[in-house]
């Protein structure tokens, strides 16, 4: 899927933490919209975005990690 197709595909951006680890479309503060990893362990958190709440991520877009 391109890049550009995620702001059309994904408009269920949510905030809060995810309830399962894996790989997600994310729009973080600044409006701009990618992908990012999320883990629960150690309490959650993303591995390149901001974890002050401040990132949205879309449900319906979550992937195992390691399943692209």
């Amino acid at each position: 899927m391109v890049k550009k197709d995620w702001k059309k595909k994904f408009t269920d951006f949510v905030s809060g933490k995810p309830d399962k680890s894996g790989n997600y479309v994310i729009k973080n503060k600044y409006g701009m919209v990618g992908t990012d990893d999320y883990t629960t362990s150690g309490g959650g958190h993303w591995w390149n975005e901001s974890n002050d709440g401040t990132t949205l991520y879309s449900p319906s877009s979550f992937r195992e990690l390691g399943s692209y």
